[in-house]
């Protein structure tokens, strides 16, 4: 039996992370996640320091980090966690598992959005009083709901892949804005179960951005409309898309154009201003990642080549986060 040569050592497998979070406080301080690993920066990114340790490549792992004040808290596959000031000293606040995103508005109101089943089948708003103890699930008149913003306690804003919905009451009455046919957003492929991301994002109470994307092909790629308002979401306009392998009837485009690179954007949209939003999006054919950004609502992007190699984050994508 031939022996290997010494010379041509086995390659290494790269380990599967799942998770992978950023939150940042200011310009110098931020938190990411890594597996069930957390690290903070409190010189803008120079050197890092693990505030929570992990494994890196786990079944456990962190989904989201958001921070209320100069406190941060954390859904995990472990449960809800919480640290100290700065991102010190983290304890579970509760067990439950199937978180899978956070708005939190203090110390004490907030909301989340909840899994109970897989691959985002079930998903659905929950709201807690007491800085996450407990939840008490939200009907916003439609299902499954993927994304959640409020911008103060009475005005707020749920994504799902059948539309978008608003509430001026705190979630006792909800108003649909945006409503899409099934099977535009939540299909899947042959191979592939329905995955789809749907997204609001506002930093006031009237201009805001809203994303959708279908699910991966076989050739990793997928179409995706960014929507932007002028208007707190009465009236949306389609501003641009990754329309390739997957057709998006024009209904539903709303006057979207091609304009982000045709691969697979790996992150949520941040949306850094009133009328500026950055995407990230990885290409496994040039082994590229890129930046794509906006600061005319949507109307023309710029895409950067940035020095990091392609690789495919888990479902649920990088999660951006700088509010």
């Amino acid at each position: 039996m031939p022996s290997s040569s010494p010379s041509s050592p086995a390659a290494t497998p790269f380990p599967s992370i799942h998770g992978t979070a950023i939150a940042a406080l200011s310009t110098q301080t931020a938190l990411v996640s890594v597996g069930d690993r957390i690290l903070r920066t409190s010189n803008g990114g120079a050197t890092w320091t693990i505030v929570r340790d992990g494994p890196i490549a786990s079944d456990d792992f962190i989904r989201d980090i958001q921070w209320v004040g100069d406190v941060a808290y954390a859904a995990s596959t472990k449960g809800l966690i919480r640290s100290e000031r700065l991102g010190s000293g983290w304890q579970v606040v509760s067990a439950r598992r199937d978180l899978q995103r956070l708005d939190l508005l203090s110390q004490t109101l907030g909301y989340a959005i909840s899994d109970p089943q897989p691959l985002g089948h079930g998903t659905i708003l929950l709201r807690t009083l007491d800085g996450g103890k407990s939840f008490q699930p939200v009907d916003p008149g439609f299902g499954p709901v993927q994304w959640v913003q409020f911008l103060s306690t009475q005005l707020g804003w749920v994504a799902g892949p059948r539309g978008i919905a608003v509430t001026y009451d705190a979630g006792v009455h909800w108003t649909r804005q945006l409503t899409f046919p099934s099977g535009t957003f939540d299909r899947g492929t042959s191979n592939d179960p329905p995955f789809w991301i749907a997204q609001v994002g506002f930093r006031d109470s009237l201009e805001g951005f809203a994303y959708y994307r279908t699910a991966w092909t076989l050739m990793n790629q997928s179409a995706g409309v960014i929507y932007y308002t002028a208007d707190g979401g009465r009236t949306w306009q389609g501003k641009v898309c990754t329309c390739g392998y997957i057709s998006i009837a024009p209904a539903v485009l709303m006057g979207a154009k091609p304009g982000l690179p045709a691969g697979s954007p790996d992150s949520d949209l941040d949306v850094t201003g009133s009328l500026s939003a950055s995407i990230v999006d990885a290409n496994g054919v040039t082994n590229e990642t890129r930046i794509c950004s906006t600061g005319s609502a949507g109307a023309t992007w710029h895409s950067g080549i940035k020095p990091l190699p392609y690789r495919r984050l888990p479902p649920a994508g990088l999660r951006l986060r700088c509010r």
